[in-house]
């Protein structure tokens, strides 16, 4: 037996939340504008650190790499090497993680709020 959650009916109730996370939050407009910085900051990073000794970001696929794994916190990203490099880097981090652990937010806070919403209206009605 196919648990309810998982069944056909899942599939009208998927599309509702996804309608309205699209509609409801800023989510799309916040995720566009983290790859929109993400493309910008790898591309400065990239346009900094050519041309350096000693760097580990020799091509702009190197840079964009490199903006994921340093504000993931996965720790497997080198330092760029050059000072105006590490300043870019740096806001690219604030921002980066800013922007990402905020969508994760207004995802999370828009899942809870309906979930309460829609328990508080059946406990109204009982």
């Amino acid at each position: 037996m196919i648990h309810k959650k998982f069944g056909p009916q899942a599939r009208p109730r998927l599309k509702r939340f996804a309608r309205d996370v699209l509609v409801h939050t800023p989510f799309v407009s916040m995720v566009l504008l983290l790859v929109s910085l993400w493309l910008g900051f790898a591309a400065a990073i990239y346009l900094a650190e050519r041309g350096i000794d000693g760097s580990s970001i020799a091509s702009y696929a190197n840079a964009l790499y490199w903006g994921v794994a340093a504000f993931s916190t996965a720790g497997i990203a080198e330092a760029p090497v050059s000072g105006g490099a590490q300043l870019i880097g740096g806001i690219w981090l604030v921002l980066g993680s800013m922007l990402f652990f905020g969508t994760d937010a207004v995802l999370r806070y828009h899942c809870c709020h309906r979930h309460y919403i829609l328990h508080a209206a059946d406990a109204a009605s009982a």
